[in-house]
């Protein structure tokens, strides 16, 4: 299932999506290899991903979205859990 394909009131702040490979390939010469990873949404101007869930213990590392992907794209990235 696509993420586009949620009801509206979907909480996506929590939803593990997968990265279709042109992210992959951004994120890999950007920042890391992470093939699935989390919304957290806009912060700073920016918007970031995180490999790490929402619920998780301390610090959590945030990846900021690489310029050459809109986030209208992850509309179409296929969501995990």
């Amino acid at each position: 299932m696509k993420l586009k394909d949620l009801p509206g009131n979907t909480n996506v702040l929590k939803l593990k999506l997968k990265l279709p490979k042109i992210a992959l390939q951004e994120f890999k010469e950007y920042l890391g290899g992470e093939t699935e990873m989390y919304i957290v949404g806009p912060m700073m101007g920016d918007f970031f991903l995180s490999p790490m869930p929402p619920d998780i213990k301390g610090e959590r590392r945030l990846y900021s979205l690489p310029i050459s992907i809109e986030t209208s794209e992850l509309l179409e990235w296929e969501v995990i859990s």
